[in-house]
């Protein structure tokens, strides 16, 4: 999958909110459920960020794996909340969709073979936004 193409693919869907983004590099090992992370992410980050939220997605490259983060000036996620946050769907069997954003994004990086986790935006301050990571693995180039 083209990393970059996915992600500008998926801003597209939110013309009126303030996103950053700088282009990925190349080509990465996913299938186009990868949509589905970046929805899930973008959303949330609107949904629980406020009316001013401001997002950034970065990539990295981290030798054989790219390293994306998509960060937000919301009202952050709280140190002990951290680690659960991606396992409330199936802790709670809440109603259809509540807290399945998350799992699901968790779900589809573990098949990817990468991880993902949740920092603070801004080191130490839990209430200054948050920082979703998640690595992917690059694709060796195909020989012409």
């Amino acid at each position: 999958m083209d990393l970059d193409a996915v992600i500008n693919e998926e801003i597209s869907h939110y013309p009126g909110s303030s996103i950053r983004y700088e282009n990925a590099p190349g080509l990465i090992l996913a299938d186009d459920l990868l949509r589905e992370v970046f929805a899930n992410l973008i959303g949330n980050a609107v949904k629980h960020g406020g009316p001013d939220v401001e997002i950034t997605i970065r990539t990295e490259d981290a030798g054989g794996v790219v390293r994306v983060s998509v960060e937000d000036t919301g009202p952050g996620v709280p140190d002990d909340q951290k680690e659960a946050i991606f396992h409330r769907y199936e802790q709670q069997k809440r109603g259809v969709g509540e807290g399945l954003g998350l799992y699901l994004v968790q779900i589809l990086i573990d098949r990817y073979g990468g991880k993902v986790w949740v920092d603070d935006r801004v080191p130490g301050r839990p209430d200054g936004g948050a920082a979703f990571v998640f690595t992917l693995q690059k694709a060796s180039p195909v020989p012409g």
